[in-house]
């Protein structure tokens, strides 16, 4: 049985998108804007979060790191996110494995969506031996 499965299907999701907009807004980590919603492409999320928990085959929607651009996250507020995920999906429904399942398949999108900082320019490696590639 998938994770999308054991947390409820699409209307334990759909609830879930609601309590994790809730939750960041009140999370002093997320710099959120007050005029608009939290989450600007929270049915974007929604869907994503259904294909990444094995609720749909594919996803053809924007790339996730679009969808969570505006959080701005880094790793620190990457961890927070996927905290308030896993107790939004979770809540008192799940297993601790059922949660440990999802902060691993959480993991896989890190690369995708966390804000990696440019690193200063500096010298060229030098070759210790003197070989030109």
């Amino acid at each position: 049985m998938t994770l999308y499965l054991k947390l409820g299907g699409r209307p334990a999701f759909q609830e879930a998108i609601e309590t994790l907009a809730s939750k960041l807004y009140q999370d002093s980590a997320f710099r959120l804007p007050q005029d608009g919603p939290v989450l600007r492409h929270a049915d974007e999320l929604c869907e994503f979060l259904i294909f990444l928990f094995g609720g749909a085959p594919f996803y053809d929607g924007m790339p996730i790191g679009q969808v969570l651009r505006p959080l701005r996250l880094d790793d620190d507020r990457y961890d927070r996110f996927v905290d308030h995920v896993v107790r939004s999906l979770g809540g008192r429904r799940s297993s601790v494995r059922d949660e440990t399942q999802m902060r691993v398949v959480m993991e896989h999108i890190r690369p995708h969506v966390v804000s990696v900082p440019a690193s200063r320019p500096g010298p060229a490696p030098q070759d210790p031996v003197g070989i030109v590639a």
